[in-house]
């Protein structure tokens, strides 16, 4: 039988900062998303850092739904929900908070391989602020699972 090898205890991150950890990721997140949604209703190009195609991503018919609701707007109710479910883990102590969070940073996952996916393969273009998000997403998203790991809790 596989035995999960735990980290040293230096490498380990105490509940406490994890929560937190998660807490500024999703804040970061928010904050990412908040940006860009406001840039898709005020109008003006998104100052693109390190990367070109900003532009093509966030003007491509993938960046709304319906051609009406731009998806950086599903990213703000995404990190709003991570941050409500910390709260409340942390608030109550339920573990249905976490499994709520687990189950939501999933499904982040998948959707932000979706959009990595659209960039890359579709559009050829990339978006400095929707990869920043993507990888949000994932320190998330295996942060969320150390915790049922170092826990053996599935």
């Amino acid at each position: 039988m596989n035995q999960i090898v735990p980290l040293p205890p230096k490498l380990q991150l105490t509940s406490n900062r994890l929560t937190l950890t998660i807490a500024a990721l999703g804040l970061l997140g928010f904050l990412d998303a908040s940006y860009l949604t406001a840039k898709h209703f005020l109008g003006g190009s998104v100052r693109c850092l390190l990367v070109e195609g900003c532009d093509v991503v966030t003007g491509s018919q993938y960046s709304t739904i319906g051609g009406v609701i731009p998806v950086a707007l599903l990213g703000v109710l995404y990190y709003s929900l991570i941050l409500t479910f910390i709260f409340l883990h942390r608030e109550t102590g339920r573990d249905l908070w976490w499994w709520l969070l687990a189950g939501w940073s999933l499904l982040g996952l998948g959707f932000s391989g979706w959009l990595l996916y659209l960039q890359a393969a579709i559009l050829g273009a990339y978006c400095f602020y929707c990869l920043v998000s993507a990888g949000i997403s994932i320190l998330i998203f295996l942060l969320v699972f150390s915790r049922f790991i170092t826990r053996k809790k599935f």
